[in-house]
């Protein structure tokens, strides 16, 4: 039985269309639950746009509500500020070092979209690399006090070149650098070439047609669960000079075809985004629902479902065999409590996909995390 949509994710989706969408704000204010609101934008990395898209309404949240949002607003623009200047320091310092670079995703990909670097709540600093660089980006974010952190830092160097993609980095100020040689894992990829030496490089930036393609292999891999991608390929399609000839050839080419369509279903079924091309591909218009009312329902989609949705999205059947064989390896890093260690992946996956999503903490709005909350409720009180 299809559920009705939650009011807090139709609120979000409204405020993160285009600027004069929120200039007829269709809801009284002091009618909708602001705490469900507030909460479904830092679930969904879109606060931003809601706190925008209110202001310039002249809607403002009754009780506590709006100082949250002000302030949270606040926090996230200097966080922005702070990644952007540090990944404006490694940037430099790898090219001083000789090391080609490009940055993808963060304040980079906030201005390339939206034309500032606070538009965009991110929670790390990515950039990619040459594989047979990665030792000499080690050496140069040492030099600038930055060190290796989660499961990475407890693996052999050569270990985890072998078999990952990224290198995670934290300075003193907590700032998380993410040095990829790879941007997504192989088997996730489709047939798209994801390494420095394959990508388009235009001065310090992957090329526009190669990103578009990146983003919406990563939002499918993420089961499109965040609104903040979404809202990124919307972006994409209204302020970004893209040769859509090229990115549907490179598609054709990679086996990302039906992705693409995918994700231009999903901005134009949410944000009424024109469709650079008509798309007559059923499975494509399944897929779109299907995320559509996950999101509008705020409903976790099923690992088996989830599974499922992923080989539906590759057209190619080569592409859909290296998806299961994906799922079913064992990386060094991958563990079970119990069972045997052919399974271990399985297992992992099956956890991570029943839970619900985890929140970045540096999404985290403070005043919405118990037991601060209740504090609140005693001044709405």
């Amino acid at each position: 039985m299809r559920r009705v949509p939650l009011p807090e994710a139709e609120v979000n989706v409204f405020c993160a269309r285009s600027a004069n969408a929120a200039s007829t704000f269709p809801w009284r204010p002091r009618e909708l639950d602001w705490k469900k609101v507030l909460e479904y934008a830092q679930l969904h990395g879109v606060l931003q746009f809601l706190a925008a898209a209110l202001a310039r309404a002249e809607i403002r949240p009754p009780g506590p509500w709006s100082g949250i949002l002000v302030t949270q607003q606040q926090r996230n623009a200097v966080r922005a500020m702070v990644q952007h200047r540090e990944c404006a320091a490694v940037l430099r310092a790898l090219t001083e070092a000789s090391i080609p670079v490009a940055t993808f995703k963060g304040t980079s990909l906030s201005k390339l979209l939206y034309g500032r670097v606070t538009d965009r709540i991110s929670s790390d600093v990515d950039i990619l690399i040459r594989r047979a660089d990665v030792h000499g980006a080690h050496e140069v974010m040492a030099r600038l006090g930055y060190v290796r952190v989660d499961s990475a830092s407890r693996m052999e160097t050569e270990e985890l070149l072998a078999c990952g993609i990224e290198m995670a980095f934290v300075n003193p100020s907590g700032v998380l650098v993410e040095v990829h040689w790879r941007l997504l894992e192989p088997e996730q990829a489709f047939g798209f070439p994801n390494d420095f030496e394959s990508l388009r490089i235009v001065g310090d930036q992957i090329a526009s047609e190669d990103l578009f393609l990146i983003l919406v292999m990563h939002g499918l891999a993420h089961r499109w669960e965040m609104l903040k991608w979404i809202v990124d390929i919307d972006a994409f399609t209204r302020n970004v000079s893209l040769d859509w000839d090229v990115v549907w050839r490179r598609a054709a080419e990679t086996g990302t075809l039906r992705a693409a369509k995918v994700a231009l279903l999903l901005v134009n079924a949410l944000f009424g985004t024109p469709l650079p091309m008509p798309v007559e591909d059923r499975a494509a218009h399944r897929l779109a629902s299907r995320y559509v009312q996950s999101l509008l329902e705020a409903r976790h989609i099923r690992p088996a479902a989830d599974f499922w949705m992923q080989i539906a999205a590759r057209e190619r059947w080569s592409d859909r065999k290296r998806f299961v064989s994906f799922v079913a390896r064992v990386k060094p890093w991958d563990h079970a409590g119990k069972g045997p260690k052919r399974l271990s992946r399985f297992f992992r996956l099956l956890k991570q996909n029943f839970r619900r999503s985890q929140l970045a903490e540096v999404q985290k709005i403070p005043e919405l995390q118990p037991p601060l909350i209740e504090g609140v409720r005693r001044e709405r009180s």
